[in-house]
């Protein structure tokens, strides 16, 4: 993706509301931080800083922060880029609803175009990375 690295474009038309991913099926999900760095410091370096990269951190239930998952995506989701700029969302059009598993077109998406979350629907607080400990 110009001026973002790699991408996920669409190949085909994808209406509105079409289940574009399911966003569990191939994740790695970690409890603890020593599942996740072990899991980390066992792959070669390019592929560990890819997943560093892209993995995240969420609450399992808001109201606990003791409820920590590490994410890491293994399939094309991990390559979804950013599609709100400056608070315009003109180029999201997949939903990642957090209370749903499956990420569905918002509008129409066109052969060729870029598949784009709107990232702020994501939890991104610090205090979840440094539960890991990192």
């Amino acid at each position: 993706a110009e001026g973002k690295g790699r991408g996920v474009f669409a190949k085909e038309f994808i209406p509105k509301n079409t289940i574009v991913a399911n966003s569990t099926m191939f994740a790695g999900v970690f409890d603890n931080a020593v599942d996740f760095r072990r899991f980390i410091v066992s792959l070669p370096q390019n592929i560990a800083c890819d997943c560093l990269m892209w993995a995240y951190a969420e609450a399992t239930d808001q109201f606990d922060p003791e409820s920590m998952l590490m994410e890491v995506d293994f399939d094309g989701q991990g390559l979804l880029n950013n599609g709100n700029y400056d608070g315009d969302r003109k180029y999201v059009n997949l939903n990642a609803d957090p209370r749903s598993e499956f990420y569905y077109a918002t509008r129409d998406i066109l052969p060729g175009e870029e598949l784009q979350l709107n990232y702020d629907d994501f939890e991104t607080e610090v205090y979840r990375w440094e539960y890991f400990g990192l």
